[in-house]
Parts: structure tokens; C-alpha cells; sequence
């Protein structure tokens, strides 16, 4: 199926691109219909571009995308064999790079035409992205989400959640492509930092730029919190209008050094400072009370569905993202139009996600059975303040269900296991997303980062160790099951099997109340 079609000059590619010619006629005309790094999807007229990955290497497959007959290759790399072909090759510099830009031509360059903000921060993001997209939408702002729950055009549901945070380059502009199609004014996309690195949104044109926070992970990629801290700050490198734009939560040290190299076209936020701020009034399992000041915007007071310290900052991140985009594009909202709007913003999937039995209601379960909560909490950072969150309200026990993924930073593990020995009563160890690694081997690593002595329940098989907590829990317990939150599947030595972590807390509530 063809997507769109474009004809162009060989040459004009050379400037797009930065490019020289390996192979072929400057003055031919190409006509492209597909741009693909994947040698399997190549068909007639499509562009194959070759880089070297983290794990692969492109160049190799250069041969087999050549038999597909392309209309281009382009690659950083060229072998004195592929000359021989009549297929223009062109060479570049950076792969990545030359990736992300042709697929920004290929789509005519979206993300200039829309209203959009990128969120990036190593916890947060997901509610961060959620709560802008959902604001928008209320404010009668027409906007697409695409975010590691899924992709949305306004209200509409296009796509069941993506394996990666950020897509890569050719699926990202090709959603946003299609966001403009359903006539959506603004877009709101989540950013990982390896989306960053790697090059992934670097054509991307934001009018707002949200960091939320930094806490240790990923360094098995990114070697050092410098490095992790270097990555995420590229994203304020999109900002279109001379990087205005910038919203940085202070509230953690790493915001603090981020804004003060920012600060001139940087707006603070956070809890207690910044140039907006938010404060706890009232919290409680029905959501939070609070009250937003700003120097800046005025103040008013709200409320919201989401509860938790960690959500305050959540919160007050959307609400400076939507003051900065307001004032930086001329929208006519304000602070506290934004602030009125967000007690209709429900929580996110798999964020907190309160799991209650079929045809039962929350006043129906008082006293009869535990509270149970999912949630996506996969770093010690983000698990310490969801059971931060729940502990007050938990009567009795506190319980955590918690693996680790595999093929994923290993320190994981051991801030996974401090989280959960500090804070949980109830500790049962479990497999999560073992992807290509042994899972009991996983398992492993966590207990030997759990104090000497500590109760727990190893139990390697995920549906079995959530039946056994909420089986298990007392009425007045509180039983969180972490790691996974709105994935529906388990990735078992490279196979994809569906598994929901809702569904089976569900199951096993409804047995409990038979």
C-alpha cells in the first residue's frame, strides 16, 4: 500500500541530507514512496537507510534491500561491490541522522504545522503527557498523544500501547502526518532519552519542552548521570522559537542545574519553589485537593483524581506546559481555566490504576477486601514514591508484586529491592519482562540486593505471585502490583505472550469474593 508518493531530484536530496553521491546521477529523478531502516519492509521505490545500531549493524543488510529494487540507498558506509548495482546509493555522515530527516521531508514536515509539546524526564512522563493531552482536548484544542499507552487523534484511540517509549523516526512523523489529517491542532509526544541520543526526534519542532525529573537508570546505555542528564537536556535543541519554551521542574537537583542553565527561557515549577508552584491541601484515595500559585499567572485552587506527591508534580508540570504554550503561541486559555479543567482528568492507564472485581463498587469492597493498585513503577525512583504514596493509606499491610525486565540497566535491580524493603510490609519477588535474560536468574539479582534477614515470597511464575498477594492480603492491606502497569503482554526468551496485570488482579479478586 502506498502511503504517499514524492518525486525529487537526486541532488536535492544532497542538500536535505548533507550527503555526496556513491553511486548514481545527480539529475535523475527518484520517486519515493516509503522510507524504511528495516531491509525486510523495503519494496520498489523505497528509500533504505543503513546505519550502525546498538545491537545491529545495517550496512549488512544493504545487499538484500538491493535485490528489492529501492529507489535509494543511504548509508554511512559503501562497499566498492554495491557500485556495481544501478541503484543511486548516497553517502553520509550520521545514519541516524539522515534517517530523521527524510522522513521529516517525506511527511512534509509536521510537527511545524502543530501546536507541540515534548515531555521528557526519567519518571513522570506518561502522567505528565496524559494530563497535557487531556487538558488540551478539554480546552477545545484538538490534540494527538503519542505516548508509550498508546497513540491518540483528540478522543480516539489509534493504536494499543507501543513497545518503546518514543518510535522511531519514520513511524513518529508518519503519526504526526496523520494527526494532521484528523485536523488536530497540537500534538503531545512523549521523549525517551534514547529517542534523544539517538536521533529519533531530532526534526522535530516543539513549542513547548517539559523536563519532569532525573533519577538513576539507564546506565548501562548512557555510562554516567552526566551523560543521561546530557541526553535528556537535548530536547529544549527542538524548541522552535529561539528555545523558548522550556518548562523544568526544580524540585529535584538535577532540574535545579538543568534550569540554571535554562533559566532565560526556562519556566520553573515544582512544589515549593518555582515560578509556579503547587500545594497539597487535602489528599485521599478519592484524589487531592490543592492550590496553584504563580508569580507570574495568578493562582487558583483545584482539584484532581490523582493522588500522591509524585502526582503534585506531575500536575504542576502540565500546568506550566500549558501556560508556556498559551503564552508562547497566543492561545487564549489561562492558569486558571487550566487549573479548573483538571478535575475531570482521570489517571492515565497502569498509573495507579485502581483494580476493583466485576460489578462491585469501591464502597461495596470497604472492609472485604484488600485495595489493589497497578502501576507501570519500574525504577526504585518511581516504585519508592507509589508506595510512598499508598503507605498512608494503607490500615494494615502494604504489599508490592515486582520483578525486573531483562536487557535493561541491571542496577535496576538493586534500587528495585531498596525500594521495596523500605517501604513495603508484604514482599513477593516475581518475574516481570525477562525479555532474552534467564528470569529466575533476574529473580536472583534482586534478592541478593534485599537486606540480610528481610521475609519474602520468591515465586517465579508473574500470574501465580499476583493470585498468591491478593489471595493473601487482608481487607484492610494494600496489595501493589509494579513494573508493568498498561502493557498487556510478557516477553519470554524473545516470544511476546499476552499477559495483563489488571486482568489477572481482576481474576483474582473476583475468586476471593465468590
Amino acid at each position: 500500500m502506498v502511503e504517499s508518493r514524492k518525486k525529487i531530484p537526486l541532488k536535492a536530496l544532497l542538500d536535505i541530507l548533507d550527503a555526496e553521491i556513491a553511486v548514481g546521477n545527480a539529475n535523475k529523478e527518484l520517486v519515493v514512496e516509503k522510507i524504511t531502516s528495516y531491509s525486510k519492509n523495503v519494496e520498489p521505490n523505497s528509500v533504505f537507510v543503513a546505519y550502525k545500531g546498538v545491537k545491529q549493524d545495517g550496512h549488512t543488510y544493504i545487499e538484500e534491500a538491493l535485490k528489492k529494487n529501492p529507489a535509494l540507498i543511504v548509508a554511512e558506509n559503501i562497499s566498492p561491490s554495491f557500485k556495481k548495482n544501478s541503484c543511486p546509493i548516497l553517502k553520509v555522515k550520521d545514519g541516524r541522522e539522515a534517517l530523521s530527516k527524510l522522513s521529516a521531508w517525506f511527511y512534509n514536515y509536521p510537527s511545524s504545522k502543530l501546536l507541540t509539546v515534548g515531555v521528557t524526564g526519567t519518571n513522570g512522563k506518561t502522567t505528565t503527557c496524559w494530563l497535557i493531552y487531556s487538558l488540551l482536548n478539554s480546552l477545545g484544542v484538538k490534540t494527538a498523544l503519542i505516548s508509550t499507552i498508546g497513540v491518540f487523534y483528540g478522543k480516539e484511540k489509534k493504536s494499543q500501547p507501543i513497545e518503546v517509549t518514543t518510535p522511531d523516526s519514520v513511524s513518529l512523523q508518519k503519526e504526526l502526518s496523520s494527526a494532521l489529517q484528523k485536523e488536530c491542532q497540537a500534538a503531545v509526544i512523549e521523549i525517551s532519552s534514547h529517542s534523544l541520543d539517538q536521533k529519533r526526534v531530532k526534526d522535530i519542532f516543539l513549542n513547548t519542552a517539559v523536563f519532569t525529573n532525573l533519577t538513576k537508570d539507564h546506565l548501562d546505555y548512557h555510562k554516567s548521570m552526566e551523560d543521561y542528564f546530557k541526553a535528556k537536556r537535548k530536547i529544549f535543541s527542538l524548541l522552535k522559537n529561539n528555545k523558548k519554551g522550556a518548562v523544568v521542574n526544580i524540585e529535584n537537583s538535577w532540574g535545579e542545574k538543568l534550569y540554571a542553565l535554562e533559566n532565560k527561557n526556562a519556566l520553573s515549577v515544582g512544589r515549593t519553589k518555582g515560578e509556579i508552584q503547587i500545594k497539597n491541601k487535602e489528599s485521599s484515595l478519592l484524589g487531592t485537593q490543592f492550590l496553584v500559585t504563580s508569580s507570574l499567572f495568578g493562582e487558583a485552587q483545584g482539584s484532581s483524581q490523582l493522588f500522591g506527591v509524585h502526582n503534585l508534580e506531575n500536575i504542576v508540570c502540565a500546568v506550566g506546559a500549558l501556560c508556556s504554550l498559551a503564552k508562547e503561541s497566543g492561545l487564549s486559555f489561562s492558569l486558571q481555566d487550566v487549573v479548573k479543567e483538571l478535575s475531570q482528568c482521570s489517571f492515565p492507564k497502569g498509573r495507579l490504576e485502581r483494580v476493583l472485581p466485576a460489578n462491585k463498587s469501591t464502597k461495596e469492597l470497604i472492609n472485604t477486601a484488600p485495595l489493589v493498585f497497578i502501576d507501570y513503577a519500574h525504577t526504585g525512583d518511581a516504585l519508592a514514591k507509589v508506595l510512598s504514596t499508598l503507605k498512608p493509606l494503607c490500615k494494615e499491610k502494604l504489599w508490592v508484586v515486582f520483578g525486573a525486565g531483562g536487557n535493561r540497566d541491571p542496577l535496576r535491580r538493586k534500587t528495585l529491592a531498596e525500594a521495596a524493603s523500605s517501604l513495603a510490609d508484604k514482599i513477593v519477588v516475581t518475574s516481570d519482562n525477562p525479555r532474552d535474560e534467564d528470569p529466575q536468574s533476574i529473580i536472583n539479582d534482586i534478592k541478593a540486593a534485599l537486606p540480610q534477614g528481610i521475609q519474602y515470597e520468591e515465586i517465579l511464575d508473574r500470574r501465580e505471585a499476583i493470585h498468591f498477594a491478593v489471595n493473601n492480603a487482608a481487607p484492610l492491606d494494600v496489595v501493589l502490583i509494579a513494573g508493568k502497569g498498561h502493557e498487556e503482554y510478557q516477553i519470554i526468551k524473545g516470544k511476546r505472550f499476552y499477559f495483563s496485570d489488571y486482568q489477572e488482579a481482576e481474576n483474582a479478586l473476583n475468586q476471593r469474593n465468590k
